[in-house]
C-alpha cells in the first residue's frame, strides 16, 4: 500500500521516461514488458522505443529499450538494448524489418524471448526466437526464420467478398495467423509439452489497421526450443 500512494510510485513522468537525448530519438508507445532477473536480481524493464531514420523525418525504426532496478522504485536510464538497423539490413539483402515486441522469459538458465518482428515489405507481424545471457545482449538464434510458421494466404479471389479478408470468419482465404502475431509474455510450461499461445490476425500492419484478432495456441516437446533437424532419408 505504501508504494502505491506517490503519483509516479514505478517510472518517471512520461515526458521524463522516454526522453533518449539524442538527434534521432523519435518517442515511444507500447508493448512495455517487466521481468523479475534471477541472475541479476533486478527487476528490468523492456519499451518499444522509436528511431527517426536519417534523414530525418524518414519512416521510424521500432528498438527495444532497458532499464533496470533494485527496488521498483529507482530506475537507470533507459538505453537501448536491440537496434535492427534497417538500411544495413536491407544493403545485406535481407529487407527492412524492426522489432516490434520483445516478450522476455528466463528458462534453463538464459534469457529467452518469442519477439514480434515486423517485415515491412510484407506488412506483417512474425514470431522469431532471440535469447540472451544477461538481458542486455541479445542474439537471434536463427535470423528471419520463423518460430512459429506464418500462416498461409491461398489464392485471394479478385471480387472482394461481403468479409473484409483481414477480419475473422471461416472461409478466409488468408489463415487467422497470416498477418500480425504477438506471443504471450511467458510460455506456458508443462511436463510433457511447452505451450504458446499468441494473439494472431489474417490483416496487414498498416495496410488494414482495421483487422480482427484471435487467440491461437501452438505446442512442442519440452526442451525443443531450438534444433536441427536431419534431411533425406
Amino acid at each position: 500500500a505504501q508504494t502505491w500512494r506517490y503519483q509516479h510510485p514505478v517510472l518517471p513522468t512520461t515526458s521524463h521516461f522516454h526522453h533518449f537525448g539524442t538527434a534521432d530519438w523519435g518517442g515511444g508507445d507500447g508493448f512495455n514488458h517487466l521481468i523479475w532477473a534471477p541472475t541479476l536480481k533486478k527487476y528490468v524493464l523492456f519499451v518499444r522505443t522509436n528511431i527517426d531514420r536519417q534523414p530525418y523525418g524518414a519512416r521510424k525504426e521500432r528498438a527495444v529499450g532497458r532499464l533496470e532496478s533494485a527496488d521498483f522504485r529507482h530506475w537507470t536510464p533507459h538505453q537501448i538494448c536491440l537496434r535492427p538497423w534497417t538500411d544495413w539490413q536491407d544493403r545485406l539483402g535481407y529487407g527492412k524489418h524492426d522489432f516490434y515486441h520483445l516478450p522476455v522469459f528466463f528458462y534453463e538458465g538464459l534469457y529467452w524471448s518469442i519477439a514480434s518482428v515486423f517485415h515491412w515489405a510484407s506488412d506483417t507481424v512474425h514470431l522469431e526466437l532471440f535469447w540472451s545471457p544477461d538481458t542486455s545482449h541479445w542474439e537471434r538464434v536463427c535470423p528471419l526464420q520463423d518460430f512459429i510458421p506464418q500462416g498461409e494466404v491461398a489464392a485471394e479471389p479478385a471480387t472482394p467478398g461481403p468479409e473484409p479478408r483481414w477480419n475473422v470468419f471461416a472461409g478466409n482465404p488468408r489463415a487467422v495467423d497470416s498477418g500480425c502475431n504477438f506471443a504471450i509474455h511467458r510460455p506456458v510450461f508443462l511436463p510433457d509439452e511447452i505451450r504458446v499461445y499468441y494473439g494472431a490476425s489474417p490483416g496487414r500492419h498498416n495496410a488494414e489497421s482495421a483487422r480482427q484478432s484471435a487467440l491461437c495456441l501452438a505446442t512442442f516437446r519440452p526442451d525443443r526450443l531450438a534444433g536441427v533437424a536431419a534431411g533425406g532419408t
